[in-house]
């Protein structure tokens, strides 16, 4: 749960992002309180509402959670998720699904693990389609829907899909994360704690618990 108080920010401490976002003491561990100043322009609005989404994303890592690049499909209250790098055909894939399949996002997917150990996926922004005077978009982030297969992309002129082994899963996870556990360890702008330890404990059960298959398409 985020919640956010518009208002002024004189006198926070530390560790606040200026002028935009600052971070409260939370009343408990499934709680996130920080004060939005005024955006005087959809500009900073936009980086404001980027800042909020990326404290929010930190927050579901430290619960065993992960921030993805991965395009987020649909299918009778299930969801699936279509994971690769930028190019690699998440958005032609998204808009070649059939009815009843819906695309919820074609970009980026936060899973989201809840503490019986479900994993639940929701649509996030692509904040850089917001940049440049960009055409930006809509997302409802709070659609979220139970994981069930995770299928890693692959561009090919043939189509099949293949299981992945755990050790592999892992890897192709990591490559296909927003923060990774192999990068920086603490992201000062968000005052937010980055262990890499959890990071790698959270990928390693996520490719424990969830169904993974490698899928190459002509995309």
């Amino acid at each position: 749960r985020a919640n956010a108080l518009a208002g002024r920010k004189e006198g926070l401490g530390p560790g606040s992002l200026p002028d935009l976002i600052a971070v409260l003491p939370a009343p408990d561990e499934h709680t996130l309180a920080c004060v939005l100043s005024p955006a005087h322009n959809n500009d900073e609005m936009a980086v404001q509402l980027m800042q909020l989404s990326l404290l929010i994303c930190r927050h579901a890592e430290g619960a065993g959670g992960l921030l993805v690049h991965g395009a987020l499909a649909e299918r009778y209250g299930r969801g699936t998720l279509l994971v690769g790098p930028a190019g690699i055909g998440k958005s032609t894939a998204s808009q070649r699904l059939p009815p009843p399949w819906r695309s919820l996002s074609d970009d980026s997917t936060l899973v989201v693990r809840t503490p019986e150990g479900h994993y639940w996926l929701h649509p996030w922004p692509t904040w850089s389609r917001f940049a440049f005077g960009g055409a930006g978009g809509v997302w409802d982030v709070q659609a979220a829907v139970p994981l069930d297969h995770l299928f890693f992309l692959e561009q090919s002129k043939d189509n099949w899909i293949e299981p992945v082994g755990q050790g592999q899963a892992v890897i192709l996870l990591i490559q296909a994360m927003v923060f990774s556990p192999l990068g920086t360890s603490k992201d000062d702008s968000l005052d937010t704690p980055m262990c890499a330890g959890d990071l790698m404990e959270g990928v390693r059960t996520v490719a424990a618990n969830v169904r993974a298959l490698r899928m190459q398409a002509d995309m």
